[in-house]
């Protein structure tokens, strides 16, 4: 991961998923904010360079769309959150017509608060290895 951190990233199932979403919901009832930590593999930091300036803005707005989903316990359509065939843990999410950002949840850096790994980043070509 970059960062410098050596610490590996617990897979979470799609039941998994669905109870951290309760209990995001839970929270966002009871008045508090949820601002997931994250990290990154080093893969995505160079896919990342790699895109253009306007991808870049899209996926960051998708980022917050995100962040803000997880807030309110459930994913927006527009996003097309949902596991990867095939890859236990890790799940897709959609930010642009051809651009796909593939990330998996990770124990919690805050406790309370969702950690997110992002994998990969880029378009469909990112499932062969997601």
């Amino acid at each position: 991961m970059a960062g410098g951190r050596d610490a590996s990233i617990g897979r979470v199932s799609i039941e998994k998923h669905q109870v951290l979403q309760q209990r995001r919901r839970r929270r966002c009832v009871a008045g508090l904010a949820v601002m997931p930590t994250f990290e990154f593999t080093d893969e995505f930091a160079r896919e990342l360079i790699k895109l253009s300036d306007a991808d870049k803005v899209r996926f960051r707005e998708a980022r917050s769309t995100l962040s803000a989903d997880l807030a309110g316990g459930s994913f927006r359509a527009g996003l097309r959150v949902k596991g990867v065939q095939g890859a236990d843990g890790v799940f897709e999410m959609t930010w642009a017509d051809n651009g796909r950002a593939t990330f998996q949840y990770g124990a919690e850096i805050t406790p309370g608060q969702p950690h997110i790994a992002w994998r990969r980043i880029g378009t469909n070509v990112i499932f062969t290895r997601p």
